[in-house]
């Protein structure tokens, strides 16, 4: 049963290596790449970290960086799944202490478990530190299918579209070898079976993992021949949108655009994605809604409207949404344009 583990770590490390080549020749460039590689980089050194924590502390120094690397797991599955289905993700600064506080905590527990802290800690407060490391870990997963989740309506990109389900199913996958992992040890003790059927877990896992991202050119997916829409209905969107000003509508969804075109949903998407070449319904919008705004907010004769007046009758349903859009696209808030424009 060893054997066959370290059979299965090589198999998975092999085929990590090969998406690591893939991505190297046809994905750099692309935003998720580096979120990618850095979560492949962690699903490596938590396989080949397995042999090296059989044997008791202490242990060198470059193990326990191997430990740091395979720690921040949950962190690259969730930044890799945020700039995969968020089209203007970027990690920040802050994004940095939950990571650090992610591999502290695993570092910890793996320690913990080796009886690193001697018996001063005892069996419950090992079980206290493995289960919070677990349960941070887990969160991490939890908010990738969130997000997953959350944005999907917004998608126009057909391709990402079809990818929810199965990367819901890939989260759920991980959060659940995660508590196994983790836990079984802990609770009832060593299980001679279970280092293959992790090892197995594994290798399915990113197996499924590599496919469904590697073989889907997320990146370009917009990037392809203008598809053609059903007769008129590109004039029929155009007149909505510029003549009926549409976009003003409180709460507007693609289902609801869709709906008052009289035309599937998915023709809709079809049509503002493949022919516009907008991936985002809410770019979309916004792109006649702060046009709006600005023409507004620069209008003498608009100087008794306030910022919200402005937002609210353009749709947004609340000022936060409306004052982030607006300065990702023009570089200041709604009252810093407002007086740099009419200066």
């Amino acid at each position: 049963m060893a054997a066959a583990t370290v059979v299965l770590w090589w198999m998975t490390t092999s085929h990590i290596v090969a998406c690591l080549v893939l991505l190297w020749r046809d994905g750099r460039g692309e935003r998720y790449a580096p979120y990618m590689a850095a979560f492949l980089a962690t699903v490596v050194c938590y396989l080949h970290t397995h042999g090296a924590l059989a044997a008791p502390p202490p242990y060198p120094g470059w193990i326990h960086v191997l430990i740091a690397v395979r720690g921040a797991l949950p962190f690259a599955f969730w930044a890799v799944t945020r700039s995969v289905f968020e089209d203007g993700f970027r990690l920040q600064p802050v994004h940095a202490l939950p990571a650090a506080g992610q591999v502290v905590l695993h570092h910890a527990a793996i320690l913990a478990a080796k009886g690193h802290f001697g018996p001063g800690l005892g069996p419950v407060g090992v079980n206290a530190v493995v289960l919070l490391a677990v349960a941070s870990g887990c969160a991490f997963a939890l908010l990738a299918i969130r997000g997953v989740l959350r944005e999907a309506p917004d998608d126009l990109v057909e391709a990402r579209q079809r990818m929810r389900v199965n990367y819901v199913r890939l989260a759920g996958g991980y959060i659940v070898l995660a508590v196994l992992a983790n836990w079984i040890p802990v609770a009832v003790g060593p299980v001679p079976f279970w280092p293959f059927l992790d090892a197995m877990a594994i290798y399915v896992l990113m197996l499924a993992f590599s496919l469904t991202q590697m073989r889907l050119d997320l990146g370009r997916a917009s990037v392809r021949p203008p598809v053609e829409a059903p007769d008129g209905l590109e004039q029929r969107l155009s007149d909505l949108m510029e003549g009926e000003r549409f976009y003003r509508t409180a709460g507007l969804t693609i289902g609801r655009l869709a709906e008052r075109l009289g035309q599937p949903e998915h023709k809709v998407r079809a049509l503002i994605n493949g022919r516009l070449g907008f991936r985002n319904f809410s770019v979309f919008l916004n792109s006649y809604r702060l046009r709006e705004a600005a023409r507004a907010l620069s209008d003498p004769a608009q100087d008794h409207l306030t910022v919200a007046d402005i937002a609210f009758a353009l749709g947004y349903q609340s000022l936060g949404p409306f004052n982030r859009a607006f300065k990702e696209a023009k570089g200041q808030t709604p009252s810093e344009f407002r007086k740099a424009s009419q200066r």
